[in-house]
């Protein structure tokens, strides 16, 4: 069971992040990992966290990562990027006009330094490259620096000149010159009218989300946003970005982002409210390893491919180990329900990397034993039905003579059934008719109870099932499927509900070690044929305190 991650191990314990990253986000800055100056995650302005074990997280699963900071009004600070030899110039010249930079936090970067100021209340300031003077750029609402002790590609390290140096108010000669450079772009300007520099690798993904965004705050519309990035994608990205990717962003950002007044971006309340990332506690023993597998090499998300492993690998188990609550046994069945918008989410492609290590754990079972299309509660207890016997009539010349009871239905050997419910709203949709039993034997099944239908011709029952469900559902059919019945008859509350989105933008999919995945498959299947003859768990004596 402790291999499969049902019990933690003391020693099974991530790499943690380095000093400081920790004294950064003790600060509370918004960090996110990032390979030389190009961020690792796809979403990194809404990603951006300062929680430490998402951090530990990132740190464990991005070897050896530089570290950026997001800036801007909701940081609490934007940066002067003094950039090259001609930055140092161009800040000197400022200084023989008497316009000089106060005391403030300065960090050496590989090609000069970051001067860090904090966020004015009366000014919107946003990033601009060489408009303030030439070498030097701002990184201010919706963009990022990367922190110590990041290294540049040069080999030289990013590192504070004293840490200790309060960030300072910025002098209002700079306030003013950088606020004149911020007013945004027309919204419909030609290609020939934006700025003509080429935008290198490493860049080019994130130059096309910011232009894709102020495009999108006076109203622009999803098509023509994409026919613009394409056209900029063509003539400036250096070189071109994958045509699809270049759609998938503009619809995504047009999806993401409301047209808004006095050119603020606002999410729409669901982006808002979505829930942090998983701690690092939540990806232990080997479905961890799993994830940290084929993570990397999928679109789909970190917890989604969490939950469908720990479902699938919960239902291979089967009836062995369980945990008592009074007088109810509690097994290995878990029902999850991955939310995430269509097409997005990528919640099929998390299934599709589960079912290929199912494969590996048990073929048979998973050819035979997993099913989808929920639609009543007689057709689920069918699925794992035991041998049905009736009392049949024996004839004679026509005349019933006597009454045997023969067995008119074998039923089914393997009552471990796992059902992949591709559309949740269908089966919400069919549970909710009048007479439906789909939602009372969906609770039972969870229960681990004997499932039956007392009805006359439902002949159909199960003494000993073991029935796990993976559902996957849009949060808008959610909203209108879902019922505040099913939220108080306990329905929803045996489900896991997982937010899902994207985890990173791979055109042409990625490239699982097979090796590695048969070989993980072969401890997992070690690991389940001991889960299966453990019987009763119990919590170890130091866990009591904290479920408590």
């Amino acid at each position: 069971m402790s291999a499969l991650g049902f019990v933690p191990e003391r020693e099974n314990r991530l790499p943690h992040i380095c000093g400081d990253v920790r004294r950064l986000a003790v600060r509370g800055w918004r960090l996110f990992p990032a390979r030389e100056e190009q961020p690792l995650v796809n979403d990194w302005p809404h990603e951006a966290s300062s929680d430490l074990a998402r951090l530990e997280f990132w740190n464990w699963r991005f070897t050896d990562c530089n570290w950026g900071a997001v800036t801007g009004e909701t940081s609490g600070f934007f940066v002067l990027d003094v950039d090259g030899q001609l930055g140092i110039d161009s800040l000197a010249q400022f200084e023989r006009a008497g316009k000089f930079l106060p005391p403030t936090l300065k960090a050496r970067t590989g090609r000069g330094a970051h001067f860090y100021f904090s966020w004015p209340e009366r000014f919107d300031l946003r990033n601009s490259v060489g408009k303030l003077a030439v070498g030097l750029d701002v990184r201010a609402a919706g963009g990022y620096v990367i922190v110590p002790p990041s290294v540049h590609s040069s080999g030289a390290a990013y590192e504070f000149v004293d840490e200790n140096i309060p960030i300072a108010p910025a002098p209002e000669w700079l306030l003013e010159k950088v606020a004149q450079n911020s007013a945004p772009a027309e919204p419909r300007q030609s290609v020939a009218e934006t700025r003509t520099e080429s935008i290198r690798r490493g860049k080019r993904h994130d130059t096309l989300v910011s232009l894709a965004g102020t495009m999108r705050r006076p109203g622009m519309t999803g098509e023509e946003i994409e026919a613009a990035l394409l056209a900029v994608n063509t003539a400036r990205c250096e070189p071109p970005l994958d045509e699809c990717e270049v759609k998938e962003l503009a619809r995504d950002v047009a999806c993401r982002y409301s047209p808004a007044a006095k050119g603020t971006v606002k999410l729409p309340t669901a982006a808002r409210v979505w829930p942090s990332p998983l701690g690092t506690a939540a990806f232990h023993g080997l479905v961890g390893e799993f994830v940290r597998l084929v993570g990397p090499e999928t679109e789909a998300d970190e917890a989604s491919l969490l939950f469908s492993c720990l479902v699938a690998v919960g239902a291979i188990i089967g009836r062995g180990p369980y945990y008592q609550v009074g007088g109810d046994r509690h097994y290995t069945n878990l029902f999850a329900a991955i939310v995430g918008e269509s097409a997005k989410a990528r919640k099929g492609t998390s299934w599709g990397e589960v079912r290929r290590f199912s494969e590996l754990l048990d073929g048979d079972w998973c050819k035979e034993r997993v099913a989808g299309g929920l639609s009543s509660g007689e057709g689920l207890i069918h699925a794992v039905r035991g041998p049905v016997v009736e009392t049949v009539p024996q004839r004679e010349r026509g005349k019933v003579v006597s009454h045997e009871r023969q067995t008119t239905d074998a039923g089914v050997d393997d009552k471990r059934l796992l059902a992949v419910e591709s559309e949740l709203s269908q089966a919400l949709q069919s549970a909710g008719r009048d007479g439906n039993t789909l939602s009372p034997i969906i609770r039972l099944a969870w229960d681990g109870g004997p499932l039956r239908v007392l009805a006359k011709s439902a002949k159909a029952a199960c003494l000993e099932q073991h029935i796990s469900i993976i559902s996957h559902i849009t949060v808008a059919e959610l909203q209108r499927q879902l019922t505040t019945t099913d939220m108080a008859n306990g329905f929803a509350n045996r489900f896991l509900w997982i937010c899902s989105a994207r985890s990173k933008y791979l055109p042409f999919g990625g490239t699982v070690d097979l090796q590695a995945l048969a070989q993980l498959a072969a401890k997992a299947r070690q690991a389940i044929e001991f889960a299966r003859n453990i019987g009763r768990v119990e919590f170890a004596y130091e866990t009591r305190s904290e479920w408590s």
